[in-house]
């Protein structure tokens, strides 16, 4: 199979995904299936290069436990506690049901190892309760969520029963006052904090370059692009873009030439393999050469930002 930086080979071979929603039913247990499957990272932008992990969230459902999901990230306090507070707001309106909490780091990355090794592929997966994303999905008239934006934003890997097709109709196209305040807020008015914290070492680019040869800010950094071009896209025109063509097509019409040579940089940084991989080696001889680079296109990437926000 050649390779496609739009299409994950889990996406492109029906087979392997049906295997990967078996094996991870296999691995929760307690009766609980998979009723879709996105993939949501490098391959859904058309950023993947070869060796890119396959970074997917999974919807599952039992019909004796709901399922809860820590989380991977580095979420503030007050964060993992809004969302703790949206799902025990989802569980005081459904059938009573036991909740399975499952730990990122001590569930998901052992069992994803597994995967790797049992699939012949570079696969993470996040999970969700699928009764909890569609309770979020009904409810962005009233209260955002990230849910519309991964969904919005991903290539549909498995749906056996159109769950994730059916719902993505529903939402496309549709602008939301909630989302736009939300979109506002958390990619326009400022940088992502992760790109802060990626102006001086840290274990995440360890693991990061291990798995996948991708270094954190690069990857925050043409994160907070696409997400700033995307919630601008959003509030004018009700739809999410987020492919690299697109962005870059955006950023040309609208922006400063200068604005432009920064973006197409760190795209190149990213997405270009020999680029990437030499870069990747320079930074590991040399990090603190490439932490003050990146400390310098930080504060130019503040001022592209207002000028989307501002557009």
């Amino acid at each position: 199979m050649s390779f496609d930086p739009n299409h994950s080979e889990l996406e492109l071979d029906p087979e392997m995904s049906e295997k990967y929603a078996r094996l991870l039913e296999q691995a929760i247990g307690h009766n609980f299936q998979v009723d879709g499957i996105i993939e949501i990272g490098s391959y859904a932008k058309g950023e993947a290069v070869l060796g890119s992990d396959i970074d997917t969230r999974v919807y599952m459902s039992s019909p004796d436990f709901y399922i809860w999901q820590t989380s991977g990230s580095r979420l503030s306090v007050a964060k993992q506690k809004e969302a703790e507070r949206k799902f025990s707001d989802f569980l005081k309106i459904t059938q009573e049901k036991p909740r399975l909490t499952l730990d990122w780091f001590e569930f998901n990355d052992p069992t994803a190892k597994k995967l790797c090794a049992q699939l012949g592929i570079n696969v993470e997966f996040g999970l969700a309760d699928s009764r909890f994303a569609e309770y979020e999905l009904q409810r962005l008239d009233k209260q955002p969520t990230a849910e519309h934006q991964l969904l919005l934003e991903s290539n549909l890997v498995f749906d056996p029963n159109e769950f994730l097709a059916k719902r993505k109709s529903e939402i496309e196209g549709k602008i939301y006052p909630t989302l736009v305040k939300f979109y506002q807020e958390r990619y326009l008015d400022s940088l992502p904090f992760e790109i802060f914290t990626h102006l001086q070492p840290h274990e995440m680019d360890k693991w990061k370059l291990e798995k996948s040869r991708q270094i954190q800010w690069v990857k925050w950094a043409v994160r907070s692009i696409r997400d700033a071009v995307g919630a601008k896209f959003y509030m004018q025109n009700g739809k999410l873009i987020y492919k690299k063509k697109d962005i870059l097509s955006f950023c040309t019409a609208s922006l400063p030439p200068t604005d432009v040579t920064v973006i197409k940089e760190l795209y190149r940084w990213k997405t270009e393999p020999e680029i990437r991989e030499q870069m990747i080696d320079d930074f590991l001889a040399n990090p603190d050469e490439y932490f003050a680079i990146f400390t310098e296109y930080t504060s130019k990437l503040e001022e592209i930002v207002k000028r989307i926000k501002n557009l």
